[in-house]
């Protein structure tokens, strides 16, 4: 099936744009130039006689409708446990900003308390 893919893909024949060589011991492979051009693009005929795959198996309509029915009851499941948690959310949201507003007014009180400390001569 990859092959295929890649067939279709970038439209080059495979089988002839690799020739196998052997050099200095070890086998590799080489692309050949002749058969580096773009070919016609396969038809839908063609692919399927190039595969090799299996027809589809003919799903039992008990086992489809126990899969759109698993997937209807989780996106109803998903929605009220969203509408559950997002006031949970919006108040911690609330609680935090609150809690960043007094921890920036403390770090200005402290802020400007240390620069009065720090008046001094010196400056």
């Amino acid at each position: 099936m990859f092959n295929l893919w890649l067939y279709h893909h970038y439209e080059t024949d495979f089988k002839y744009l690799f020739r196998k060589q052997k050099a200095d011991g070890h086998e590799g492979y080489s692309v050949t130039a002749s058969r580096a051009q773009r070919l016609p693009p396969l038809s839908a005929e063609e692919i399927r006689s190039k595969s090799n795959m299996v027809p589809p198996v003919q799903v039992s309509p008990l086992i489809k409708t126990a899969r759109w029915s698993a997937l209807l009851i989780g996106l109803i499941y998903g929605k009220q446990r969203y509408d559950y948690l997002k006031p949970i959310a919006a108040e911690e949201r609330r609680i935090e900003e609150e809690e960043k507003k007094l921890r920036e007014e403390q770090e200005r009180i402290y802020k400007q308390l240390s620069e009065a400390n720090s008046d001094t001569i010196l400056k």
